[in-house]
């Protein structure tokens, strides 16, 4: 399974995500593939899109289960030798936000791992490592109750560093994103604030 063409592939844990991270480079004009389920991803790679996006459908899954089925279609996209794999993380940090970004980065080899929750045009902002809808902590909103895949309590920082204890894991914001320097050379996670969109260019 090989595409020379492909430059960009995502990851959602559900079609909608998928969806909407796709959409801004289908709107300058690549060629984009968005896959309802990982089932078809051999297939689809020989039409060789620019773009392929994919929904893992793991969004209730156990952080176990996402775990195992990301790192396993992350390693067969990395096959494809994509330029670039995004994880596409929920904006509200439901579902298993930290064990599938931990998966797609053992199975990626990537050094430095970016996250950003932020969607500041939709009112979801990100500041001093805390998620806010429309300026309300997460914690405080009707989405913190979620029955079925409520966002984590803990900071992302603290759930980092306990999943992946050899990962510096540094909590930061765009103006000194690169600032801090990995420790030892260790592999990075650069959990950054953005509270505008242009924060996020």
């Amino acid at each position: 399974m090989t595409s020379h063409d492909l430059r960009v592939a995502i990851v959602a844990d559900d079609l909608t995500g998928a969806m909407d991270a796709a959409a801004p480079f289908a709107r300058r004009g690549l060629n984009v593939q968005v896959l309802a389920s990982p089932d078809d991803v051999a297939r689809v790679v020989l039409n060789a899109p620019q773009v392929l996006s994919i929904n893992s459908d793991t969004r209730h899954f156990t952080p176990e289960n996402a775990f195992t089925v990301v790192n396993n279609l992350v390693g067969n996209l990395v096959a494809c030798k994509p330029e670039l794999v995004v994880k596409k993380i929920d904006s509200t940090l439901r579902g298993q936000v930290v064990a599938e970004t931990a998966a797609a980065m053992q199975a990626t080899g990537y050094q430095e791992e970016l996250v950003c929750p932020a969607v500041p045009s939709q009112g979801r902002t990100f500041r001093g490592g805390k998620l806010y809808i429309n300026d309300i902590p997460l914690a405080h909103t009707a989405i913190s109750r979620d029955l079925r895949s409520p966002p984590p309590r803990a900071s992302l920082q603290k759930l980092f560093n306990k999943l992946m204890p050899g990962v510096s894991v540094q909590q930061t914001n765009s103006e000194n994103l690169y600032a801090t320097k990995s420790s030892r050379g260790a592999p990075t996670i650069r959990i950054t604030d953005a509270e505008t969109d242009s924060e996020l260019l």
